[in-house]
C-alpha cells in the first residue's frame, strides 16, 4: 500500500534489495522479487550481499565459513559477482542481474528461472544496464525531459562504467 501511495503522488519508487544473503537461499530471493512485482516500483534496485569488514554481516560471514576474509575478493561494485561461499552462485548471480526486469515483466518470471541455469552472466550484465538505463529515462526519473542525443549519451554512460 505505501508503494501505490507513494507512486500516486508521482514520486520515483526505487526499491533497494540484496541478493545472496549468508544462510539465505535462492527460493528467498524470488520471494523477495514477487515481493517487488506486487509493490511495482518504478525501479526494482538489487545488489548481491558484499560481507564488508566491520559490519555485523561481513563478521557474520567471516565466523561462519561463508567468506575466507580475502578482501581483494570485495569488487569496487557490488553489480558483477558476489565474493562469498554460496549455494546455488550462479543462479543468483544471473537473478541479480535479471531482477528488476522480472519485477517489471513478472510474467516472465518462469523464463527467468529457466534462464539463471545459464552460463551467461556476462549477458545479463549488460542486459541489465541496458534495462536500468531504459527504465530510468522512460520513466523521467529526474523530472528532465531528456533531448534523444543527451539520452544516447547518458546510455553510453551507464554501459561504459563498471558495475553502474
Amino acid at each position: 500500500n505505501a508503494a501505490r501511495i507513494i507512486k500516486s503522488q508521482g514520486i520515483f519508487l526505487a526499491i533497494q534489495n540484496i541478493v545472496g544473503i549468508p544462510g539465505g537461499s535462492l527460493e528467498a530471493d524470488f520471494d523477495t522479487l514477487r515481493l517487488n512485482a506486487k509493490a511495482k516500483p518504478d525501479y526494482a534496485w538489487v545488489s548481491l550481499c558484499n560481507p564488508y569488514p566491520g559490519t555485523e554481516l561481513g563478521d557474520y560471514a567471516q565466523k561462519n565459513g561463508y567468506f575466507d576474509g580475502n578482501l581483494s575478493k570485495i569488487l569496487p561494485t557490488y553489480h558483477l559477482r558476489s565474493p562469498l561461499k554460496i549455494k546455488n552462485k550462479r543462479e543468483i548471480e544471473n537473478l541479480h542481474k535479471l531482477f528488476a526486469f522480472a519485477a517489471e515483466y513478472p510474467q516472465y518470471l518462469a523464463i527467468v528461472k529457466l534462464l539463471i541455469k545459464l552460463p551467461l552472466t556476462g549477458i545479463y550484465e549488460l542486459f541489465r544496464k541496458i534495462f536500468k538505463g531504459w527504465i530510468y529515462y522512460k520513466k523521467d526519473r529526474f523530472g528532465i525531459k531528456f533531448k534523444p542525443r543527451d539520452k544516447i549519451k547518458n546510455m553510453i554512460k551507464f554501459l561504459t562504467e563498471i558495475g553502474g
